[in-house]
């Protein structure tokens, strides 16, 4: 048995509101979003409106760490891959079940989406015996597998080339060794065959995270090697012209956490907890543009620039997605997280009206202001409040980059958590290889902070404080 012990206090503790993602709605209007990734859920609204409404992470069982995938079916049906399985939902996010033949012994890492064909899907799954990539071509009604791989492989961040959609990326970690490993997989028939290179980290990066295609050059590809401490650390982005065969390194900045391209393919942006980064001459050199700050998404569409994060800098008082017309050199608010008014609406009874009920009542305390049992605080459900909009503290540095991780494991009492077989559905191999991680990455952690003396950690206690602008840090 596997004993995990964690303060209490750290299971209670809720992120600071983010946006990471967008999926904009293919049929509607040129700057129609039909739902926003958050760290704290799903949220649906319309920006014309500013109307905005929560699904809470616990529905889908994953936590501010994790960043899931999610896919927008043309039916309407919404898939998300997670630690606990792959969960779909056919009534706008208010009821999921898994999807059959990944249940709750199979983790999917990853969820990619046809760039031009919405029903065609990719998905990544681990579990003994069962680690490969799925291919399906309805919709996720049936799947076939691609690819089998070992029980020592994990396969994430599937990646397609718009301009080329049988070039695909996907990266491996293998960890058959002491050493972890990590490669890059290139297929230039959709995903059919598959060659790999091997990637080299240092003893400072714990994982490689593959970022984006080039919609123009399938062969340009970026990455990032992650931070074992992204608070004290920067990242290396990682730049392939040659379809992930060798990789150069323009940059390094804190928590990379997203790529874009122009539309004419002239410029390509960063998404960084520095700021925003635009490069315009083929990513071999970026530079910042605009007061961005803590970004942790970029999108461009129809000649528009959304930016999540603090878009007009930190002491704007409130983190959302902003909307730029001169390249990210200014913003106007597209949505913020005090518009987030009201929990999705549900039925009575529906998976998000149980389950989001407490989440909701925190999420008024710590965005919009309300102390419990005051006027206007309420529960799931409970309609939109009419005052009440303070702002949010702003997020630990690199929360928008952080590797996934599982949802708390349940307590004894003890204060300690005990993760036999699973930890809340996380199968035992992906538990194991979590844990692993962060393991590994402590002992780093604790190896250098005591090589540098106490002066060095009163220093490096410092810097924390001033990358994640909190007030209080412990040595």
């Amino acid at each position: 048995m596997l004993t995990v012990c964690l303060a209490p206090q750290l299971a209670r503790a809720h992120a600071g509101p983010q946006v990471r993602s967008i999926v904009f709605d293919r049929e509607a209007e040129l700057h129609a979003a039909t739902l926003l990734i958050a760290n704290r859920g799903l949220i649906f609204g319309d920006a014309q409106r500013a109307s905005w409404e929560l699904v809470c992470n616990e529905v889908l069982h994953v936590t501010t760490n994790d960043k899931p995938d999610v896919a927008v079916l043309p039916d309407g049906r919404l898939l998300v891959a997670t630690a606990r399985g792959l969960l779909e939902s056919s009534d706008r996010a208010c009821n999921w079940q898994l999807v059959a033949g990944f249940g709750e012994m199979l983790s999917t890492p990853a969820l990619a989406q046809h760039p031009s064909e919405p029903r065609t899907l990719y998905l990544t799954t681990y579990a003994p015996g069962a680690t490969g990539l799925q291919l399906s071509e309805d919709g996720g009604r049936s799947w076939r597998e691609l690819l089998h791989g070992s029980d020592t492989d994990f396969l994430r961040y599937v990646r397609i080339a718009a301009s080329d959609p049988q070039r695909m990326y996907m990266a491996k970690l293998g960890f058959a060794s002491s050493k972890l490993a990590y490669y890059v997989l290139r297929s230039a028939d959709a995903g059919k065959t598959w060659q790999e290179q091997a990637v080299e980290l240092s003893e400072e990066e714990t994982d490689l995270v593959l970022l984006g295609v080039s919609p123009h050059d399938p062969n340009l590809l970026l990455a990032k090697a992650n931070a074992a401490d992204p608070a004290l650390m920067t990242e290396r982005l990682l730049v392939s012209r040659d379809g992930g065969k060798s990789f150069e390194s323009p940059i390094q900045l804190h928590t990379i956490t997203a790529v874009e391209w122009s539309a004419d393919g002239q410029r390509s942006w960063l998404a960084t907890d520095d700021g925003l980064y635009v490069s315009t001459d083929a990513a071999r050199s970026f530079a910042r543009v605009g007061t961005a700050e803590l970004v942790s998404c970029v999108h461009e569409r129809a000649g528009a620039l959304y930016v999540c994060g603090w878009y007009e800098g930190v002491q704007s008082g409130m983190p959302g997605v902003g909307i730029s017309m001169d390249h990210g050199e200014s913003f106007e608010r597209y949505m913020n997280m005090s518009q987030v008014l009201a929990p999705l609406p549900c039925e009575h009874g529906s998976d998000a009206s149980v389950t989001c009920e407490q989440p909701w009542i925190d999420w008024q305390r710590e965005i919009l202001g309300y102390a419990p049992g005051s006027a206007g605080a309420g529960a799931a459900g409970s309609g939109r409040p009419t005052t009440g909009t303070g702002g949010a503290a702003a997020p630990a540095a690199g929360s928008g980059g952080s590797p996934p991780s599982a949802a708390a494991p349940a307590s004894d009492g003890s204060g300690c958590a005990l993760a036999p077989s699973r930890t809340r559905g996380l199968p035992l191999g992906a538990a194991w290889l979590l844990l692993a991680l962060l393991a590994r990455g402590a002992h780093r952690r604790r190896l250098r902070l005591s090589s540098r003396g106490p002066r060095s950690n009163a220093a490096a206690c410092a810097g924390r404080l001033k990358r994640s602008r909190n007030s209080s840090c412990s040595r």
